[in-house]
């Protein structure tokens, strides 16, 4: 396994594939066995808008700055990310009969069955 270490610690403007482009303070992090590059977004009042993880095959161009170019840069700019969705919990299936489950049936007529509008 390939020891990756956090060396990566300063604020950048960060321009990635697809025409996306933030500021913000970068640093390096360990995910599994890979390392990315965690990006606390600047909201350009001062503070940070929120924290996006990027694999550095996405980066196209990293540009070293300062925090008040990388507030004053956000500061025009309104993104939001994406908001938690939480998973959706798995389907109840206890009491759920298949149609082929059905038409082993000797009791199953398919008269019966309702069929989509």
């Amino acid at each position: 396994m390939v020891e990756i270490k956090p060396d990566l610690d300063m604020w950048a403007y960060v321009e990635m594939f697809g025409h996306i482009s933030f500021a913000g303070h970068v640093t390096s992090k360990p995910v599994g066995s890979f390392a990315f590059l965690q990006v606390d977004v600047a909201d350009g009042n001062g503070g940070l808008a929120f924290t996006r993880f990027v694999g550095p095959s996405a980066i196209y161009a990293m540009t070293p700055t300062d925090e008040k170019t990388c507030q004053r840069i956000m500061a025009d700019r309104s993104m939001n990310p994406l908001p938690y969705i939480p998973a959706l919990p798995a389907p109840q299936r206890e009491n759920f009969v298949g149609r082929a489950e059905r038409a082993d049936r000797s009791d199953f007529d398919p008269e019966e069955v309702e069929t989509a509008p």
